[in-house]
């Protein structure tokens, strides 16, 4: 499962369009038992960096529409979420986010971009960024990662 419906599950069941970091530890570690305090912690971090959380007056608020994303019956998040994702990742994470978009969606739209507006003459991560910058979604702590990604 997504880091996204990780990150909804708490606000979606609580109700809530924001709970604080203690709430939030409570309904991880405790309530639900999937992961430890630290574990918290880091998918915490996670969200906030891919952009599907923000912090306002020391509570933390989805970024998207909770009520859009569907948590099935039993979801329990494999550890994968708590994992950095490559940049490539990240930047279609926030285009979906930001957009409303499934991932299938945003790489269609990137599949065009490369074939129709570029001509098959730029990388997979090039039209990500076209596309990011198309939707005015934040790219430019990922340029570095995904120079790298691209040229290696």
């Amino acid at each position: 499962m997504t880091l996204q419906v990780t990150v909804a599950a708490p606000f979606y069941h609580a109700a809530k369009p924001a709970m604080s970091k203690n709430e939030l530890i409570y309904y991880y570690a405790f309530d639900r038992k999937w992961m430890d305090r630290e574990s918290v912690e880091l998918l915490l971090r996670r969200a906030c960096d891919a952009g599907l959380l923000k912090v306002e007056d020391e509570m933390f608020v989805p970024t998207f529409n909770v009520a859009s994303v569907h948590v099935p019956i039993g979801f329990r998040p494999s550890s994968s979420v708590l994992h950095a994702s490559d940049p490539f990742e990240v930047l279609l994470e926030r285009i979906s986010v930001q957009t409303g978009r499934t991932h299938e969606e945003v790489i269609a739209e990137m599949n065009a971009c490369i074939a129709d507006e570029f001509y098959g003459n730029i990388t997979a991560q090039a039209a990500i960024v076209c596309i990011s910058a198309k939707y005015h979604v934040l790219f430019s702590d990922l340029l570095t990662e995904l120079e790298q990604q691209m040229l290696g």
